[in-house]
């Protein structure tokens, strides 16, 4: 029986099912990597999209920070575009769809320069309502069926882990020196390496596939 991240990826890549029960032959591996390249590697306007918040950095990430203090924003990565970084937009959690909707399409309008955008996101509330597939559907914006709990499919997880270990053990006495940080370590990170990690994903698929929708390495 295949399990729901399975059936995400046959459904989004247009793998025959049989291809999950003979995924060891020489044949079925070269089909597989080929659609998934067509997918990723020869996609160089996927966009990878993380949210992350002060809270999630709190919990044993950044030590002596204000308990009032709280910045949402999120990160995005192409294979051939530098970061995409937006910081400092609510000053709640209730963050609304319609304002996810307004971050996506300010960068959708400048990178939308033909029609092979893509948006990888999770699954959300405000990444699936009803008004964020309205809009998107409007923009043109394809978006990337992707299995729920399944952070280690997503090379941008890895990346924004790496940043979180950087800020591991440092002070903040107010919000814009966390941002101002975070905008650091992202623009550090240089496009030779984001391009690397949108082209692991044929790999990164495979091995999810290999591991029958369970956790690899």
């Amino acid at each position: 029986m295949l399990l729901n991240s399975q059936k995400a990826i046959i459904s989004r890549f247009g793998i025959l099912p049989l291809l999950i029960e003979i995924i060891h032959l020489n044949r079925s591996e070269r089909d597989l990597n080929s659609s998934l390249e067509s997918q990723f590697v020869a996609n160089k306007f996927l966009i990878f999209w993380q949210s992350f918040t002060q809270s999630a950095i709190q919990r044993g990430m950044v030590r002596h920070f204000p308990k009032n203090m709280l910045t949402i924003g999120w990160l995005g990565v192409l294979k051939d575009k530098t970061g995409l970084l937006k910081t400092g937009l609510v000053n709640d959690e209730a963050i609304r769809s319609e304002q996810y909707v307004e971050i996506i399409r300010e960068y959708a309008q400048d990178l939308m320069i033909d029609d092979d955008l893509m948006l990888q996101q999770d699954n959300a509330p405000i990444h699936a309502s009803a008004y964020t597939k309205y809009q998107f559907d409007i923009m043109g914006l394809d978006v990337i069926d992707w299995p729920s709990k399944s952070p280690d499919l997503n090379p941008i997880e890895h990346l924004w882990a790496n940043i979180k270990r950087k800020l591991k053990g440092m002070k903040f006495s107010n919000r814009a020196s966390f941002e101002q940080e975070i905008i650091n370590q992202w623009n550090s990170v240089s496009q030779d390496d984001l391009r690397k990690l949108v082209e692991s994903m044929p790999g990164r698929v495979q091995k999810c596939i290999k591991a029958k929708g369970w956790y690899f390495q």
